[in-house]
C-alpha cells in the first residue's frame, strides 16, 4: 500500500534531477513483493524494473540486475535472489558459487559447488 506522503517525497526526489542511489537489497525486496505478494508475472516485473532503471538520476547496478533477469525469466523455479547471486558470482568471476542447497546447485546456470555439511563446526 502506497503512503501518499512518501510517494510525493520520492516523486520530488526524482523530479529534482539530483542523483540518488537505490541499494540492491531494496530492489530485490521490491521484486519479491511484486512476485509473491502482488502475484505479478515475471515479464511484467522485468518491465517495471526497466522503467525504474530508465530514470537518469538513479544510481544502481543495472548491469548486474539485467544479468540476473536473464536467469530469472528463463528458470521459473529460481527466486530472483538465486539469480542475483549467480549473476554477481559470474560478474565478479568468483565461481563456483558455494551453497549448501543441493537442489539449487542443480538449477543455477553457473558452476556451483556444494559445501559438505560435515565441514561445519558443531
Amino acid at each position: 500500500m502506497d503512503v501518499p506522503s512518501q510517494t510525493l517525497a520520492i516523486q520530488r526526489l526524482i523530479d529534482s534531477g539530483k542523483p540518488y542511489e537505490v541499494y540492491d537489497a531494496a530492489l530485490i525486496e521490491m521484486i519479491f513483493v511484486l512476485e509473491n505478494l502482488q502475484e505479478i508475472e515475471r515479464p511484467l516485473i522485468h518491465q517495471v524494473i526497466q522503467a525504474i532503471f530508465s530514470e537518469p538520476g538513479l544510481r544502481c547496478d543495472r548491469e548486474l540486475f539485467e544479468l540476473a533477469f536473464v536467469s530469472y525469466l528463463e528458470h521459473k523455479s529460481l527466486s530472483f535472489m538465486d539469480c542475483y547471486l549467480a549473476a554477481k558470482a559470474t560478474m565478479r568471476e568468483s565461481t563456483p558459487l558455494l551453497t549448501f542447497d543441493k537442489a539449487l546447485s542443480k538449477k543455477l546456470p553457473i558452476q556451483v559447488s556444494l559445501i559438505p555439511k560435515d565441514t561445519l563446526p558443531v
